[in-house]
């Protein structure tokens, strides 16, 4: 059940809810559960990645909102 669930994942959600985020933290912990270390690890690193791209997302268009305030700003 597992596995099915996790290989519908997309890469490029990373809501928590409805992305790819939620699935691979329950994935870890699953897996965990049984004692697949291995794929545990996957999980945990395609989740630390996914999270990776929120960061790097948000911090473009808070850089892109205060570049637009400082280009308004200037004029």
């Amino acid at each position: 059940m597992t596995e099915k669930a996790l290989s519908k994942l997309k890469n490029h959600r990373v809501s928590y809810l409805n992305g790819d985020a939620g699935p691979l933290a329950i994935g870890a912990m699953l897996y965990h559960a049984q004692g697949a270390e291995a794929k545990s690890q996957d999980c945990i690193d395609r989740y630390v990645a996914c999270c990776y791209m929120l960061f790097l997302i948000s911090s473009f268009i808070i850089f892109h909102f205060i570049l637009q305030i400082w280009n308004k700003s200037v004029v």
